[in-house]
């Protein structure tokens, strides 16, 4: 039930937004994290609402699972189904961090309230290495450059700019309290979670130039979501 109601909630806040014929100035980025390559009807139907109303829908993946194997379900031609949406601007990739684990090195990071992290208070190198291995992992399967990196829990430290800026990623999107050192990396967080709070965000701003970032999540739209990993800390 929780997932009709919230899908039949998209189509609405949807054709809201169209309705209201958007300043040329308002972005508005719909953000789906904890995406994992794996063919289910969920994703389909998601992919679906999105294409059927020309919006492209960012995804962020999290490669792999808690023991560092790569996740994968997917065949070839699915794989390349997917590619093929990236390379007609339906889908966008975006690096969710390696695995999504907490690194349980205590709460420190850039964000105001700190909280569970996987990059946090991890040196460079160990940093790096992760990042650097998921992001080839991302682009060799899906024959990308992927530039847009979100740091799981949104949290991540002076560190985590530094590879990103040593990979070349040019976008960091978490939470609307973090911080980028970087002028080389645009900093977007995400403005709202909640698709009822979008119509009126989008009302407050609409004579501005600004992004709104709409964060959702498999369990935004079904109850109980089986995940492959161990999200048993995770807080976004």
């Amino acid at each position: 039930m929780k997932s009709i109601i919230s899908f039949l909630l998209l189509f609405i806040t949807i054709s809201v937004i169209k309705a209201n014929s958007l300043n040329q100035r308002m972005k508005i980025v719909f953000r789906f994290d904890d995406y994992q390559l794996k063919s289910i009807k969920f994703y389909d139907s998601l992919f679906y609402i999105f294409q059927k109303n020309n919006i492209p829908l960012c995804l962020g993946i999290i490669p792999f699972d808690k023991n560092g194997i790569i996740h994968n379900e997917m065949n070839q031609e699915q794989l390349s189904d997917l590619n093929l949406r990236i390379i007609t601007g339906k889908i966008e990739i975006a690096l969710h961090g390696f695995n999504h684990n907490d690194n349980e090195l205590g709460k420190g990071s850039f964000l105001i309230n700190p909280v569970s992290s996987e990059f946090a208070r991890l040196e460079y190198n160990n940093q790096f290495k992760r990042i650097n291995k998921a992001k080839n992992s991302i682009d060799s399967l899906l024959n990308i450059n992927v530039n847009i990196f979100i740091p799981p829990f949104n949290s991540y430290d002076d560190n985590t700019l530094k590879v990103l800026d040593s990979l070349k990623f040019e976008i960091i999107s978490a939470s609307m309290d973090g911080s980028a050192s970087s002028d080389k990396i645009r900093y977007i967080p995400y403005t709202i979670n909640d698709l009822n709070e979008l119509p009126k965000v989008v009302k407050k701003y609409k004579y501005d130039n600004v992004t709104i970032v709409v964060l959702m999540h498999p369990y935004s739209f079904k109850e109980g979501f089986n995940y492959p990993i161990d999200f048993s800390k995770r807080i976004d």
